[in-house]
């Protein structure tokens, strides 16, 4: 933890740092675990290196690009196309067999006037 926490210090701009000590500091209070804060906050290191910006700042086309840089640079190219290896794909010419659980409606709320 507190490697994690000086390469914070060290690396990034003192708002950022400000930012992710009152995170820090929430995760204590909510009482996270040590490893779980640990890895909050490396990837929130991780996340900063790449976006070279002040978090306050962020826009969401920077959101945007952030991701499409991490999938580009960082994703399994040859993945499926789920990341979860628990779904897989029904080839078209094979339909889903007939259950109650394929049948079933799904039942959303109304829309309600504002």
């Amino acid at each position: 933890m507190k490697w994690t926490k000086k390469r914070i210090t060290d690396e990034l701009s003192e708002n950022n740092v400000k930012l992710i000590v009152q995170y820090d500091m929430e995760m204590v209070r909510q009482s996270i675990a040590i490893a779980t804060r640990q890895k909050h906050l490396r990837t929130l290191l991780g996340l900063s290196r790449l976006l070279q910006k002040d978090w306050k700042s962020v826009t969401k086309n920077d959101i945007e690009k952030l991701v499409y840089d991490i999938m580009q640079n960082h994703a399994d190219p040859s993945a499926n196309k789920f990341a979860n290896p628990k779904i897989k794909t029904i080839p078209g010419d094979n339909p889903a067999p007939t259950t109650p659980a394929t049948i079933a409606k799904v039942v959303t709320a109304p829309s309600m006037e504002p």
